[in-house]
């Protein structure tokens, strides 16, 4: 099944969104759609499994709009999972998940967006598995989380690599653990290269059996923390 979407769709709580695996099912957005292709606000307990948003952005100008114009969009929300899903060619960020938590991304494949692969900014744990998240516009993976919480955050295996910008990128973060993560061929930034690890001014993050090659600078690179295992 491939169709061609010319809205945004928007989800509801407690829903389910699956297809017949990425292979079978593509759903395409069409020309000049200034929208993600899911959006869900303050929405919980849904699900997108076994298909594949095409961003289609050689038809689609960039709006300059973090959280617009990407492939699934969640803010606010919680107790979500989004499973075995394909996400590429989109004008800005693959998969964004604003002030959202407790939830799972397992088995995404995420590429050829123009700005970020995978944006995570959590509110309660969130499990990142198995993910990969490659020639992205920005970095492969982008993760903050609330600096007051105390809940604790997964990153378990998963290939991020020849991102323009960084691999994976933990900022103002606390409380997460990269676990038997790659990050590869990452930073290829022009004049400016740049890292396949990047933690910046955040606090308890542990990089733990996580290998790190062939980035255009640093392997891994932490400023500004505090309590950081590697």
């Amino acid at each position: 099944l491939t169709g061609t979407i010319q809205t945004c769709i928007t989800g509801a709580s407690n829903i389910l969104f699956t297809g017949d695996g990425r292979y079978n099912t593509i759903l395409k957005v069409g020309a000049n759609l200034d929208a993600n292709m899911f959006g869900f606000l303050t929405k919980t307990g849904w699900q997108i499994r076994d298909l594949t948003i095409d961003g289609n952005k050689a038809n689609n100008a960039d709006g300059g709009i973090d959280g617009n114009q990407g492939g699934i969009y969640a803010t606010a929300s919680d107790y979500f999972n989004i499973e075995d899903v394909e996400v590429k060619n989109v004008e800005r960020e693959g998969i964004y998940l604003s002030n959202s938590g407790n939830s799972l991304l397992e088995n995404a494949i995420v590429h050829d967006c123009d700005h970020n692969g995978i944006i995570a900014d959590m509110l309660g744990t969130t499990d990142i598995v198995s993910c990969q998240s490659y020639s992205n516009g920005v970095s492969g993976l982008d993760i903050s989380t609330d600096p007051i919480l105390p809940f604790r955050n997964h990153v378990i295996g998963g290939i991020y690599r020849n991102n323009v910008q960084f691999g994976v990128r933990v900022s103002k973060a606390r409380h997460v653990d990269l676990l038997g993560v790659t990050a590869e061929v990452n930073g290829n930034n022009g004049a400016s290269p740049l890292d396949g690890f990047c933690i910046l001014d955040s606090d308890d993050i542990s990089l733990i059996g996580c290998d790190s090659r062939e980035n255009y600078r640093a392997g891994i690179i932490a400023d500004g923390c505090t309590r950081i295992k590697i």
